[in-house]
């Protein structure tokens, strides 16, 4: 990853909005809760990275969740 530095984008990078939370550097991409059927949680124990889906304005959805190895977790 890279801040925006006006460059033209490299094939396998797409821009994605986000704001500074505070003064810590935290950030927030705008995808802040995933909702799942109630009995599935215990699939989703593992999870550790967003999936998102980011449109051409930068603008990103959370569609998934992943493990630690970036595999999308599929509810059964």
């Amino acid at each position: 990853s890279r801040a925006d530095d006006g460059r033209e984008l490299a094939a396998n990078e797409v821009r994605l909005k986000y704001k500074q939370v505070d003064s810590s550097g935290r950030i927030r991409l705008g995808a802040e809760s995933f909702f799942f059927e109630e009995g599935q949680a215990p699939q989703f124990v593992n999870a550790r990275y967003d999936v998102l889906h980011v449109d051409a304005a930068g603008n990103s959805v959370l569609i998934g969740l992943a493990d630690a190895d970036g595999r999308v977790i599929s509810p059964d």
